[in-house]
């Protein structure tokens, strides 16, 4: 198994030795042997040429089994470039897009190679979530959860399969995905066992327990996991976005509004412009009655962005509420011109224009 990560397409070239360096030269040594060192900006088909290379030789060495390839592109972005001409944003754009694009056609050119997309993992999430401070690397339980999926995708569910918790967590949530809870708690039980207080196994098991039905027993479980000690009342301050969001739609959907709306705050306290913590807030206080609270949280998100579905249909849902139908059909309208096949907005629009 060959798992080869793409990272930029400057290359600095050593004249005199014929070879590609794996760092730039210093300053100090390239004024002196100006001729020697050459900034080389690769083309899509000199990485397609180099990688095409690779392969045939790694191909050619591996006498047993057979090669397989994974490719990846690194998402950490360029800090600085050798391109005088360029600003570092652009000479960033163009690096990963020659890197993707040479990924793609050997992927396609090669049975043996497939491509694993951790690249638009990371760089198509919030940023909030998935850089450090520096906004250059990645935080690490992004890298986990990246690593866990490539895990999942490619290593064999048989009785050869790792017992680490981090693939199994992964292998529960892929199966929850599929529509298969049994088996993706029977994964997350898997993962608990060898790991009580993994993350994304609990957050596997409690998605299973609720794709169940058994929403009563998922809450009950995260009590167990994330009671305050001295309150006893469950504290996910810590806890990652996708579990605390998750948790808050567990407390609506068992009519616990007041406790939602506190979680959901606790949410934008750390993160103000995190919408599903908002349009939830919305619902508890829908939940709570209080409309133009609602009204409000729901005005947040538009505010936000005006591209979002979401919270045009939930404010559609807020104007039936209150007897609107003429605002409510305004509001799904829009909804359906961004995601015309919104299964809730479809729905509510043949409620409210038979």
């Amino acid at each position: 198994m060959l798992i080869l990560t793409l990272g930029l397409a400057e290359a600095w070239y050593d004249a005199q030795l014929g070879l590609y360096l794996n760092s730039a030269p210093h300053k100090r040594l390239v004024s002196a042997h100006p001729e020697r060192f050459r900034l080389h900006v690769l083309r899509q088909s000199d990485v397609v040429q180099s990688l095409t290379s690779l392969i045939a030789l790694a191909s050619a060495k591996n006498t047993v089994g057979g090669l397989r390839c994974v490719l990846t592109v690194s998402p950490v972005p360029l800090i600085t470039t050798f391109r005088p001409d360029m600003d570092v944003i652009v000479a960033n754009a163009y690096s990963k897009a020659t890197l993707r694009s040479a990924a793609e056609e050997i992927a396609y050119a090669y049975d043996n190679v497939a491509y694993f997309p951790s690249f638009e993992s990371i760089t198509l999430s919030e940023r909030h979530v998935t850089w450090e401070d520096d906004q250059t690397h990645v935080r690490q339980p992004l890298v986990d959860m990246n690593v866990a999926r490539m895990m999942a995708r490619y290593v064999r569910e048989d009785a050869s399969a790792p017992s680490d918790p981090s693939i199994l967590a992964q292998m529960a949530l892929n199966k929850r995905a599929e529509d298969r809870p049994e088996e993706a708690l029977a994964l997350a039980e898997r993962a608990l066992a060898a790991q009580p207080d993994h993350e994304r196994a609990v957050f596997a098991k409690i998605q299973a327990l609720a794709a169940m039905d058994q929403h009563e027993s998922a809450l009950s479980f995260l009590n167990d996991r994330f009671a305050d000690p001295l309150t006893g009342a469950l504290d996910l301050e810590f806890a990652g976005a996708d579990l605390q969001i998750f948790a808050v739609r567990l407390l609506l959907r068992l009519k616990q509004f007041d406790h939602a709306l506190g979680l959901a705050r606790q949410m934008l306290e750390h993160t103000p412009d995190h919408m599903p913590a908002r349009i939830a807030m919305g619902d508890a206080y829908v939940g709570l009655g209080r409309l133009d609270a609602a009204r409000a949280s729901l005005a947040a998100c538009l505010a936000m962005s005006k591209r979002k579905p979401m919270p045009y249909f939930k404010m559609a849902q807020l104007e039936q509420l209150c007897a609107n139908p003429e605002a409510a059909l305004r509001m799904v309208d829009i909804a359906l011109t961004l995601k015309p096949d919104h299964v809730g907005a479809l729905a509510l629009k043949a409620r409210l224009a038979p």
